[in-house]
């Protein structure tokens, strides 16, 4: 059984679409198809449907050609450069005028980018960031390394100090054992 991604509750009929981008289920009438549209959709539409959701977040057109400004103005007071105006049929010479006067307040020109540009200024921009997150994931590295080194020199010295305890020690009991077995045969000399 599958839910209705609409009304969350349980499909039970026959009536349902999937979408072929998310891949939810929903009721035919919860997205606006009646039985009767329903039995009319071939297969093939079934398919390839698209929930009112997924196609509200697919591009209408393409827009590869539409004029993007440059991402930094040419200074922080000019936030109005930013600000792409839209031209209607009505206004269009007074918005001009507009868009004109406040670009000469604020002394810079009102320019668009291209699509190549902006390609160019997004891939700088990508290098740069890279850099500078490579540039922190290494000084974080070395940070993490040199206390790493500071850890294991001092479990080497702790080795050391344990490996010249046990070769004292294990001096010690071969002499011990030496002297025990002097004792020995001195005891068993004593008692013959």
């Amino acid at each position: 059984m599958h839910q209705c991604a609409a009304c969350c509750s349980t499909i039970d009929d026959y009536d349902f679409l999937e979408c072929c981008t998310c891949l939810r289920f929903y009721h035919g009438q919860c997205v606006g198809v009646s039985p009767t549209e329903f039995e009319r959709l071939s297969s093939d539409t079934k398919m390839s449907w698209i929930c009112p959701e997924c196609r509200s977040k697919k591009p209408r057109s393409d827009n590869s050609n539409t004029p993007v400004r440059p991402s930094t103005p040419t200074s922080s007071a000019h936030a109005d450069a930013n600000v792409t105006p839209r031209l209607g049929k009505q206004g269009t010479s007074k918005q001009a005028a507009i868009v004109a006067s406040v670009a000469a307040q604020s002394g810079c020109s009102v320019s668009y980018v291209s699509r190549v540009e902006l390609c160019t200024i997004m891939q700088e921009e990508l290098r740069s960031f890279i850099k500078e997150c490579i540039r922190e994931i290494k000084e974080d590295l070395n940070r993490e390394f040199k206390a790493f080194r500071n850890e294991v020199g001092s479990i080497k010295d702790s080795v050391n100090f344990i490996s010249d305890s046990f070769d004292k020690l294990n001096t010690e009991i071969t002499t011990f054992k030496s002297n025990i077995e002097t004792i020995l045969k001195e005891k068993e000399c004593l008692r013959n």
